[in-house]
C-alpha cells in the first residue's frame, strides 16, 4: 500500500471512529434525558421536592413547595448558589409544553429539568470527544456509569442545578490547563466558581500552572476577588440573605466551626464503615484509586484539595458531591489501561 493510500485509509478510519463515538454520545444523552424526566416529580419515599425546589427557585413562574423538615434546614446552602439556579430558572420559564411518550405524560417542569441536565452532559461528552479522541468512548461510558448510582435509592435521586454544570466546567478547566491556555482557564475557573463554589479549587491550576509568577499570582488573587464580588451580587439579586459560604448547613461563623467538626467526624466514620454505599465505590470505584494512578501533579493537587473540602463540608455518601472529579478519574483509568495511547498522556 502506497503512502497516499495508507494516509487516506487512516483518515477515513479516524473519521468513521469519530462519527461512531459521536453517535454513542448522543445515544447516551437520550437515555439520560428519559432518566431525568421523572426526577422533579414528588416522591413519597423519601417525601421531598428538592429537585423541583432548587430547579425553579429563581424562576419567574410560581411553584408551590412542600419541603420536609429534614431538607428544609438545608435551605441556606441552596440559596447561596444562584448562578446555576438563574440558568435553570430561565430554562423552566421557556418550556411550557406537555409531552407524552409511551402513554406517560410529562409536564413542562420535567421536560425543562431533563433538557437542562442533558445539555450539560452533552457538552461534557463533546469536550471529552474533542480532547480525548482515541478512547473517548470508554470515558463516556465511565462517566455515565458513575452518574447512575445517584439514581438509586441510596443516592436519593437528587440532581441539583449545579451538579451537571460543575462536572462539565471542572473537567473543561483541566483540559484547558493541560493545553496551557492561560486566559481561557481564567474564564472557565471564574464561570465554574459561580456555578458552585468548588469550582474555585481550579484556581490552583492557575497558581501552580506552567507560566510565570507574574501571571500566576495576579490571576489567582483576581479569581478569588472576582468570585466574592460576583457571588455576592448574584446572591443580592436572588434575594438570598445567608453568608457567602454557608458550610455544613450553618448560617453563622459559630455554626460553621461547630458543624464542621461534626461533619468531619461523620464523614470519616462513614468512609471506613465499609457498607454497600461506601464512598470507596463512588465514581465507578475511582474516587480514591485515582490518587494512586499516574497524573499531572498540579491536577492531582487540585483533586486532593477538592477531596479534602468534601470531607470537611460535604457528605461522602452523597455521590453527586463527587461529580467534579468523576471524568478525571475515568480519564486516569483510561490512561493507565492504555499507556501506549497518545490520547491523554498529559495527565
Amino acid at each position: 500500500m502506497s503512502c497516499d493510500k495508507r494516509f487516506e485509509f487512516m483518515k477515513n478510519t479516524i473519521e468513521s471512529r469519530l462519527l461512531v463515538t459521536i453517535f454513542v454520545g448522543i445515544s447516551i444523552c437520550i437515555y439520560f434525558f428519559f432518566l431525568m424526566l421523572p426526577l422533579p416529580l414528588l416522591r413519597h419515599n423519601p417525601s421531598d421536592e428538592l429537585n423541583s425546589y432548587c430547579f425553579t427557585k429563581l424562576s419567574l413562574q410560581p411553584f408551590k413547595y412542600n419541603l420536609s423538615t429534614d431538607y428544609g434546614k438545608q435551605l441556606p446552602i441552596f440559596e447561596s448558589r444562584p448562578a446555576s439556579q438563574f440558568i435553570a430558572g430561565r430554562v423552566w420559564d421557556n418550556c411550557s409544553s406537555v409531552k407524552i411518550w409511551n402513554n406517560f405524560k410529562f409536564t413542562a417542569l420535567s421536560i425543562s429539568f431533563a433538557t437542562y441536565n442533558t445539555a450539560w452532559l452533552g457538552l461534557l461528552f463533546g469536550l471529552v470527544i474533542f480532547y480525548c479522541r482515541k478512547h473517548s468512548v470508554l470515558i463516556i461510558f465511565g462517566v455515565f456509569s458513575g452518574i447512575m448510582y445517584n439514581l438509586t435509592l441510596p443516592g436519593r435521586c437528587w440532581i441539583l442545578p449545579w451538579d451537571m454544570p460543575i462536572m462539565c466546567l471542572f473537567t473543561w478547566c483541566i483540559f484547558v490547563f493541560l493545553n496551557r491556555e492561560y486566559f481561557p482557564l481564567l474564564f472557565l475557573v471564574f464561570t465554574a466558581s459561580l456555578m458552585k463554589e468548588t469550582g474555585l479549587v481550579c484556581a490552583l491550576l492557575v497558581l501552580f500552572g506552567p507560566w510565570s509568577w507574574a501571571k500566576r499570582v495576579p490571576g489567582f488573587i483576581g479569581l478569588i476577588i472576582a468570585f466574592i464580588v460576583c457571588r455576592k451580587f448574584l446572591m443580592t439579586a436572588s434575594g438570598a440573605t445567608v453568608i457567602l459560604l454557608p458550610l455544613n448547613e450553618a448560617n453563622s461563623i459559630h455554626g460553621i466551626v461547630s458543624n464542621t467538626f461534626t461533619q468531619i467526624k461523620s464523614n470519616i466514620s462513614e468512609t471506613f464503615s465499609f457498607h454497600l454505599n461506601s464512598p470507596f465505590v463512588a465514581n465507578c470505584g475511582m474516587l480514591f484509586v485515582m490518587f494512586l494512578l499516574p497524573c499531572n501533579k498540579v491536577v492531582k493537587l487540585a483533586a486532593g484539595v477538592f477531596m479534602a473540602g468534601q470531607i470537611i463540608a460535604g457528605t461522602v455518601t452523597e455521590f453527586r458531591d463527587f461529580f467534579e472529579i468523576l471524568p478525571l478519574g475515568i480519564m486516569q483509568l483510561s490512561n493507565y489501561l492504555y499507556q501506549d495511547s497518545n490520547t491523554i498522556e498529559k495527565l
